[in-house]
């Protein structure tokens, strides 16, 4: 079985990391967990994804998985339909 250097969270959090750039958002480390930022013109700045909550929330690395994957798609859909 092969062995890595770096823990299993760490390299799912970098590919996640990876796809979320692709589309124009950006994993960044919070506290225990991740959060998920997307840039918003209108303020000049990145933001949480969700674009609703009023406090800094923390994600864990399934959760960003799963987040990951619905925004992949989201942005698909978009780009299929333009």
């Amino acid at each position: 079985m092969k062995s890595f250097k770096t823990p299993t969270e760490e390299r799912l959090a970098k590919r996640m990391q990876k796809r979320l750039a692709k589309i124009g958002f950006k994993l960044v480390k919070r506290g225990e967990g991740y959060a998920i930022l997307v840039f918003n013109e209108v303020v000049g700045s990145w933001i949480e994804a969700d674009g609703m909550s009023p406090v800094p929330y923390s994600l864990s690395v399934e959760d960003v998985i799963r987040l990951t994957h619905e925004y992949v798609c989201e942005a698909e859909i978009e780009s299929l339909a333009a």
